[in-house]
């Protein structure tokens, strides 16, 4: 996640079954940093592949490393 045109500050929150990494927090303007997310337990369905940042709303595309 990278803060674009000023400063932002975010909350990111997961449906069941995936805990998210920093969940929160404070950019300035061009800071990036990067959001780990993993399963909790047996995690959610493979379906689900998206995140939502509140506020504003954002949806967040969550990629599944390959198994192997």
């Amino acid at each position: 996640m990278t803060a674009q045109g000023g400063p932002v500050t975010f909350t990111i929150t997961g449906p069941n079954g995936l805990s998210v990494s920093p969940a929160s927090g404070k950019l300035a303007a061009g800071q990036s940093v990067t959001v780990t997310v993993t399963a909790v337990g047996n995690g959610p369905p493979l379906f689900v592949n998206d995140l939502t940042v509140n506020p504003g709303a954002l949806t967040v595309e969550v990629e599944y490393p390959p198994e192997g």
